[in-house]
């Protein structure tokens, strides 16, 4: 017997096919599977909005099989809306509450299936907590990745995106057809990380970013690639969790510099990138003279990263600050200067300067997917 029987059939179910037909039920659909759809939709996620599109394709498939679609809704929370207030603790608890409302509907009306309709990081694993409750048929229909978007002609998005951007298109032009590049992506909740480093806590950001390493190794990754420039003053504390080799975004700046002939260069990022010395004495044991901001610029450098750039604000002001910052790098005889941050490139481009830029996210996707294809 079918879950769905449980509303449908028998003289004690009258109720319920009553109710049925007040939604609309026809007779002939009394003897069909009902199939449930858990729509995340709403009008808060900028990667939900396109989910309703995607339920009236899956109602007309489940109608076109012989299936009767019944559709509800889960909550779901913005992360990026919800960062630098009191809302981002609300965030992570919004994955088992999506959990245990979709398990509370699934029960209450007894589907023959569901189709999961996901998108963003509570989302998704709350819903596959309540169908590894429910364990009845269950199919995920994932409303995809958010692309990159264009200003000026040119994608942009955050790091994570033109990470994968670069070395699928080098992947592409290098072996030509439709190749792309074969990929294991983790992305680590950045709230969890920037307190870390607020606390001054690396040992710990060494030990979430360890297991995550972990993680890749296990899931058959050949080389590991962490998509920050912060965070590799940890690299030596995570190959304490993987045998991988890690690809080291400074050294591979560092390449770059040499290709160019430059001796002097300017080192904008973080400023754990810029005071610190795991990022610069790389650079400078190639040979490398590296000049950084004044203190108070270093502080606008910081702060437009964390409280604009995460976020995706792109402001002019922080923009034109940026632009002085490099001139004075520039007249304190920077032959060039380091976007040393991945999220710096969407705000700076080449054509806004005559100083030479060196964009880490450009250098080490590229040479990750170089590394990829000719093992060097």
């Amino acid at each position: 017997m079918s879950r769905s029987n449980n509303l449908k059939d028998g003289a004690a179910r009258a109720p319920h096919r009553s109710l049925l037909k007040g939604l609309g039920f026809i007779a002939e659909e009394m003897d069909r599977p009902i199939i449930g759809i858990a729509n995340s939709f709403n009008e808060i996620i900028p990667g939900h909005v396109h989910l309703q599109t995607l339920v009236q394709a899956v109602k007309d498939g489940i109608r076109n099989a012989g299936g009767v679609p019944m559709e509800f809704n889960t909550i779901g929370i913005c992360d990026g809306l919800a960062m630098n207030h009191i809302g981002m603790k609300y965030s992570l608890v919004t994955r088992q509450l999506i959990a245990d409302s979709v398990e509370a509907v699934a029960m209450a009306t007894p589907f023959d299936a569901i189709v999961f309709i996901p998108n963003c990081d509570k989302v998704v694993p709350g819903m596959l907590m309540a169908a590894a409750r429910l364990n009845i048929p269950s199919i995920f229909i994932s409303g995809g990745a958010m692309l990159a978007g264009v200003y000026k002609g040119k994608k942009v998005g955050l790091s994570n995106v033109t990470y994968y951007q670069i070395i699928n298109e080098v992947v592409k032009n290098k072996l030509g057809g439709l190749h792309s590049a074969k990929c294991v992506l983790y992305s680590v909740d950045f709230e969890e990380i920037e307190e870390c480093q607020k606390k001054g806590d690396w040992d710990r950001s060494a030990e979430i970013l360890g297991k995550v390493a972990l993680s890749l190794e296990k899931a058959g990754a050949d080389f590991i690639v962490i998509c920050t420039n912060t965070m590799h003053k940890v690299v030596s504390g995570i190959k304490k969790y993987t045998k991988l080799p890690i690809l080291h975004i400074a050294e591979m700046t560092a390449i770059e510099l040499k290709k160019a002939g430059i001796k002097k260069i300017g080192l904008l990022g973080t400023k754990y990138t810029m005071q610190q010395d795991f990022y610069k004495q790389i650079l400078i044991d190639n040979g490398i003279e590296v000049v950084i901001p004044n203190s108070k610029d270093i502080e606008i450098v910081n702060s437009v990263i964390f409280n604009e750039l995460c976020l995706g604000k792109i402001k002019k002001e922080s923009k034109d600050e940026y632009l002085r910052i490099i001139r004075d790098l520039s007249k304190a005889g920077a032959k060039g200067v380091i976007l040393g941050c991945t999220e710096i490139g969407l705000l700076i481009k080449q054509e806004d300067t005559d100083v030479p830029l060196f964009d880490t996210t450009n250098i080490h996707a590229t040479s990750a997917a170089l590394y990829a294809i000719e093992g060097k």
